[in-house]
This record gives structure tokens, sequence and C-alpha cells, in this order.
């Protein structure tokens, strides 16, 4: 079974974590369907992607959740995120 780590939001966002496999938890502040048919949902500073190839049903805004996936650096955007996000409860 595959370990996710906690992280915070502060800690991802300025790229002080070192996992590859991680768990953020927070309030969804959007969510988003990009063109590209990835799914955006913003937990405070940070993009959590739901990609088309693993389908999840997206968590709604303002609700509390618990997402797991892969820690990567979006140098398109400059910004640290969740993608793709492998679940969330």
């Amino acid at each position: 079974m595959r370990v996710f780590n906690k992280v915070t939001e502060q800690n991802l966002a300025t790229g002080k974590v070192k996992y590859t496999h991680i768990k953020l938890s927070g309030v969804v502040e959007k969510v988003k369907k990009e063109a590209d048919g990835d799914i955006h949902i913003k937990v405070g500073r940070i993009i959590c992607e739901i990609i088309p190839e693993l389908p999840l049903k997206p968590p709604v805004k303002g609700q509390n959740a618990t997402l797991w996936g892969i820690s990567r650096y979006d140098a398109e955007h400059k910004w640290w995120e969740i993608h793709p996000v492998l679940g969330w409860k």
C-alpha cells in the first residue's frame, strides 16, 4: 500500500515538501473544468488536478476535503500542485 504523507498548504506552496506522494486537507475554494479536460480544485494557494485518464467526481466548493496524489512543480504557472489527484475524501 502506498503511503501519502500529510503536508500543509504553506509547505507545499513554498516548495518545502520533499515527498512525491502527498495528501493535503483544506476547504475547497474553487472547482473549474479546464479546456484540456482537467478539473482544477483550489485549496488555499494549491491547485489539485483531476485528469481525464484517472476520472474522479470532484469535491464541491466550500467542502472540507483531503486530496492525495503526486506533488509536482508546474514551471509554466510557477506553482506547486497535486497532479494528478489519485483520490479524495
